[in-house]
């Protein structure tokens, strides 16, 4: 009977030490289980908004990347597009500063040809004209009239 008593008061205990924890689990650990539940599920949707947010903001950031990128490429292309046109229009303009370098070059030396044949011509036209007059002289030594005449036309002409 030992055994039996024995048996029913570790049993009794058992039950009272069960009861007890039951008791104190029911009255502590469940409400702190509880409220740690709902807080845990609080975080939870706040962390899951954060994470929306986030992702919210990485597809932002990612389309202004690739938004940036394509830009970019535009820029370049209108870039390369207005370095020809201008490297075009600069090439265009030296060969008219070229053409007009020759041109007036042309134009200088063609100045300085009359002006060397001005002098030339300046400068021996009274020899020549005097070696024509003693040769026409020469010639019209004997009709003083036709020789006269003559020479006032030839003076004339060469004036003008």
């Amino acid at each position: 009977m030992k055994i039996e008593a024995d048996f029913i008061f570790k049993a009794l205990n058992f039950l009272l030490i069960a009861g007890i924890v039951v008791y104190v689990i029911r009255r502590f650990g469940i409400s702190f289980i509880v409220d740690s539940m709902r807080t845990e599920k609080k975080e939870r949707v706040l962390l899951q908004e954060h994470y929306e947010t986030l992702v919210q903001e990485h597809q932002t950031i990612h389309d202004e990347i690739q938004e940036q990128d394509q830009t970019y490429k535009e820029m370049q292309k209108k870039f390369y597009v207005w370095e020809q046109v201008v490297k075009r229009k600069s090439d265009h303009q030296e060969q008219l500063l070229e053409k007009r370098k020759q041109i007036v070059g042309q134009k200088y030396s063609q100045k300085i040809q009359k002006l060397q044949q001005r002098r030339l011509i300046k400068k021996e036209l009274p020899r020549v004209m005097q070696e024509c007059v003693q040769d026409l002289e020469k010639t019209f030594k004997t009709d003083s009239a036709k020789r006269k005449l003559y020479i006032s036309q030839l003076v004339s002409f060469l004036e003008k």
